[in-house]
């Protein structure tokens, strides 16, 4: 059973397995996000997402990644955390999975770390990079068109991290995996309205993911094999799904983790490759807008799927039209 495979590896992966180069990407990963996370909580989205959260009782458990350091309940500073780093896309990427790691684990580790007063190594071996990477790898290209991969990968990589964290036993661990994954959600509907969903699913995610790992410790059973089961997460995300990618090369070097990115632009990651052409061709050429009659981007489906808009009408649409970007 593939799901159980990939849970008892997960389970089983301690910060002295990992190689020094995981380590330090795990470290920059960790800055990288943070960075970010207070850049976006000063726009629009991250101060409706601060007025939402601070309308709920609060414990001083964890804290939020903003100008006031305030103090929130776990689960509150995980959501707002995961929703400030999505804000302004810039948080890392990993391309082979077309997923953003950091923003659905890195707010769980280190709220639910926090809570538990865990260890530095502990947070960074919370293998929720791992998790998301390869269940994203099993399911695109083919589910990427309606589903958003952080979105819906980003409840494993939460409940994985948050597992690990409060010391799940392998059959409860497996457990949080299931509940996890019947969780799933994020549409990308809301890209034809440049609206903000993209920060709703990457909150829900972190939050759905410390809930699984939660009351998986209190005795909450789940499906087995959620990953791999016949009306499970690859079958119901994409016909054109690869299991194989769960457990291709587990526990071999490189972890999923040294094969991140980070972002030079803040917009989608899909338009980078046309913003980088326009940089190079600035440099050789001296270009005059005025003169430009015609540009042809050559790019790959996915991408036109995703930001191929002419005329976005909201700022946020800005950043998912390659028209705009370049």
């Amino acid at each position: 059973m593939l799901t159980q495979q990939l849970s008892d590896f997960l389970h089983g992966l301690r910060y002295q397995d990992l190689p020094e180069q995981a380590v330090d990407s795990a470290k920059m990963c960790v800055e990288d996000l943070i960075g970010v996370a207070f850049a976006g909580s000063v726009r629009p989205q991250g101060k409706i997402w601060r007025r939402y959260i601070s309308q709920q009782p609060q414990r001083p458990e964890a804290t939020v990644w903003d100008g006031r350091l305030s103090r929130f309940s776990c689960e509150n500073a995980a959501a707002l955390n995961a929703a400030y780093s999505h804000v302004i896309d810039m948080d890392d990427v990993h391309n082979s999975s077309i997923t953003h790691l950091g923003v659905v684990t890195i707010p769980t580790a280190l709220a639910v770390g926090q809570k538990h007063h865990s260890s530095g190594r502990e947070i960074l071996a919370a293998a929720g990079y791992e998790a998301g990477a390869r269940i994203g790898e099993a399911i695109n290209p083919g589910a990427y068109h309606y589903w958003h991969t952080t979105g819906v990968v980003g409840s494993f990589s939460s409940a994985v991290a948050a597992g690990k964290l409060l010391g799940l036993t392998p059959e409860q661990f497996l457990s949080a995996m299931g509940s996890a994954g019947t969780q799933s959600a994020g549409l990308w509907q809301f890209i034809q309205d440049g609206a903000m969903s993209k920060t709703l699913h990457t909150a829900n995610a972190t939050l759905c993911g410390i809930r699984s790992a939660e009351v998986a410790a209190l005795g909450f059973t789940a499906a087995r094999d959620i990953l791999g089961g016949e009306r499970g997460f690859l079958g119901a995300m994409t016909a054109d799904h690869h299991p194989e990618a769960l457990t291709r090369g587990l526990g071999s070097q490189p972890y999923q983790i040294q094969t991140n990115s980070f972002k030079p632009y803040a917009c989608c990651r899909h338009t980078h490759s046309a913003d980088y052409c326009v940089e190079l061709l600035k440099k050789k050429y001296a270009l005059d807008p005025a003169r430009i009659v015609r540009i042809t981007d050559y790019t790959y489906q996915v991408a036109k799927d995703n930001v191929d808009a002419p005329a976005p009408a909201t700022p946020y649409g800005f950043k998912f039209s390659v028209q705009y970007c370049i």
